[in-house]
């Protein structure tokens, strides 16, 4: 909210700042609000429409919002700009985790190897693509060659911790959750998240039933008792 705030004021004062619109474009699609984050990058794209930077930032946004055909043809338009372009590339893979195209998706990642082997936000972005799509065991997959490979990283971690806690493995998600508010102090959502699944943790140990610590020992029901001097015959 702060950040969303603070990219208003600067589009009241201007409202073709693209450094604000990017911003705020961003703020949207992580707050889950397509719409709005598609309205501003239409905005965007009416300053200065052949711009690569926003037409790969428009691409994620429309992915995130499920509009693939439109995301396509923003791919296709960054694309026909340069073709070797990790980052191009990496949308691309996107696309094809979307369309469920493991081929495809496959032979992008490879090409990105190929083209620069130090480039590693492909598995972060593929992993976000595979909970989007429901598919659990490879965004946990990609997400772990990304925090392997970038230590240290909040968002690696929290993608992580969103993972998980999609499993309800709750105290791996809050581990990890942990781990990233301890990377960026000043994300207030990573606060929310830590304080959001220790409230699930906590409400699921107040619905486990009591236990009795004597029960394993107290007889069944229609359970003979064995009295206390009975011949051990039987053990």
């Amino acid at each position: 909210p702060e950040a969303e705030t603070e990219y208003n004021k600067a589009l009241e004062v201007d409202p073709k700042n693209k450094r604000a619109l990017s911003g705020l474009a961003e703020v949207y699609e992580k707050s889950g609000k397509s719409i709005e984050s598609i309205r501003v990058m239409k905005n965007l794209e009416d300053i200065d429409p052949k711009d690569a930077s926003m037409l790969k930032q428009f691409s994620h946004v429309l992915l995130t919002a499920e509009k693939y055909n439109a995301a396509s043809k923003k791919i296709k338009q960054v694309w026909d700009m340069d073709e070797d372009d990790v980052q191009t590339l990496a949308l691309l893979c996107q696309y094809y985790i979307c369309r469920k195209d493991e081929g495809k998706a496959l032979g992008c990642f490879k090409k990105i190897e190929s083209i620069d082997p130090g480039f590693m936000n492909h598995y972060l972005d593929a992993a976000c693509r595979y909970i989007q799509v429901n598919n659990a065991v490879k965004a946990e997959k990609y997400a772990h060659k990304y925090t392997d490979s970038i230590l240290d990283d909040a968002e690696g971690f929290a993608v992580l911790a969103m993972i998980y806690e999609s499993q309800d493995k709750l105290y791996e998600s809050l581990d990890y959750f942990k781990k990233a508010a301890e990377c960026d102090d000043y994300n207030v959502l990573y606060k929310q998240a830590v304080e959001r699944v220790n409230g699930k943790l906590i409400l699921q140990a107040s619905n486990l039933p009591e236990t009795n610590p004597n029960e394993d020992f107290a007889p069944q029901e229609n359970e003979e008792e064995v009295p206390m001097d009975a011949k051990d015959e039987d053990f």
